[in-house]
C-alpha cells in the first residue's frame, strides 16, 4: 500500500480541491478537527495505482488557504492470456469467451474474441493487480470543497459552506452544505440538507432530502425532493419528478415524457402558500389544488 499525507498550515475552514480520475473520495467535516488533513492512498497491490499516488501533486497554498490533491490519469494496463498463445487484451476492449472462477481468475474456454477477432487456445488471464485509489480528508466544518473526477465516488460527511463536484460516472453524496453545485453524466447525486442546489445530470438520479432553493436539470434521471420550499425549478426529459412542499414555495417543473407528482403539507394548501407550474408532454401530472397551482 502506498500512502501520502499533507496537513494544512493554518487552523480553521479551508478550500479543499481534489482531482482524482478513478477511485473514491471521502471527506469528513468535524467541529473537533482543527487542522485539515488529506491522505491519498492505494488499496490492493496494483503497481500502476501506486505509481499514480507517487506522481500525485499534493500542495498547500497559503495565500488562498487551499489544500489540493491532483492525481494523474491512471496508466492503462493490458491483460495477457496464458495458454496456447500470449495475447494482450487492451484496456476498454470488448471481450467474450472469459469465465470468472471462484478464485477470481479469468479462465479462457473455447474461442476468445477480442474486439471481434477470434483468438484460439485456452488457459488463464494474468491480471495487473487489484485495488483502487482513495483520497480521505478530515477537515473543520464550513469548508469549501471542489472535486473533479471521472469514475470516483464522492462522499462528504458533515457540514460545509460549498460543495462543487464534477463527475462522469461517480456518485455524489453530501450530508449538509449551504451551496451545492453538482454536474454528472451518469452518477447519482444525493444531499441530505442544502440551502441552494444547482444540479445537472444526464442519466443519474437526483435526490435532495431537504432543500430551500433548487435548480435541477436531468435528461433521463429521476428527481426527488421530499422536503422543499422556496424557489424550485426542475427540468427532466424522460425521468420522473417527485416533490413534496413543506413551506412557502414556488415550483416550476417540466418534463417531456416523465411523470410529475407534486404534493404539499395541508397547512400550505390552506394558506394558498404553494404556487405550481407543472407540465409534461406525455407523462402524467399530479399537483395540489391551490389558488396559484396548475
Amino acid at each position: 500500500m502506498t500512502s501520502r499525507t499533507l496537513t494544512a498550515q493554518r487552523p480553521g475552514p479551508i478550500h479543499l480541491n481534489v482531482d482524482l480520475p478513478v477511485g473514491k473520495v471521502t471527506i469528513v467535516a468535524d467541529r473537533a478537527t482543527e487542522y485539515a488533513e488529506v491522505t491519498i492512498t492505494t488499496t490492493g497491490d496494483a503497481a500502476h495505482l501506486a505509481d499514480a499516488v507517487e506522481a500525485a501533486v499534493v500542495l498547500w497554498d497559503t495565500p488562498s488557504d487551499t489544500l489540493s490533491v491532483t492525481v494523474p490519469a491512471v496508466a492503462s494496463t493490458g491483460r495477457t492470456v496464458i495458454g496456447d498463445v500470449g495475447t494482450t487484451i487492451p484496456a476498454g476492449a470488448s471481450v467474450t469467451g472469459l469465465t470468472i472462477t471462484n478464485s477470481g481468475v479469468l479462465a479462457v474456454s473455447g474461442d476468445l474474441v477480442i474486439d471481434g477477432v477470434a483468438v484460439s487456445g485456452s488457459g488463464t488471464v494474468l491480471g495487473a493487480g487489484s485495488g483502487t485509489i482513495e483520497v480521505i480528508a478530515r477537515v473543520p466544518e464550513d469548508c469549501q470543497v471542489a472535486v473533479r473526477t471521472e469514475s470516483a465516488d464522492v462522499r462528504a460527511v458533515g457540514e460545509y459552506c460549498d460543495v462543487d463536484t464534477v463527475t462522469v460516472s461517480g456518485d455524489v453524496a453530501v450530508d449538509s452544505t449551504l451551496h451545492l453545485d453538482a454536474k454528472s453524466t451518469s452518477g447519482d447525486v444525493f444531499a441530505e440538507v442544502t440551502a441552494v442546489a444547482v444540479v445537472h445530470t444526464v442519466s443519474g438520479s437526483v435526490q435532495l432530502n431537504r432543500s430551500e432553493e433548487a435548480r435541477i436539470t436531468s435528461m433521463n434521471g429521476s428527481v426527488r425532493l421530499p422536503n422543499c420550499w422556496g424557489s424550485v425549478n426542475l427540468h427532466s426529459k424522460s425521468g420522473d419528478i417527485g416533490v413534496h412542499v413543506t413551506d412557502i414555495a414556488e415550483i416550476r417543473a417540466r418534463s417531456m415524457s416523465g411523470d410529475i407528482t407534486i404534493t404539499a403539507d395541508a397547512a400550505m394548501l390552506r394558506w394558498n402558500a404553494v404556487s405550481v407550474d407543472a407540465e409534461s408532454k406525455s407523462g402524467r401530472v399530479t399537483t395540489p389544488r391551490t389558488s396559484g397551482g396548475a
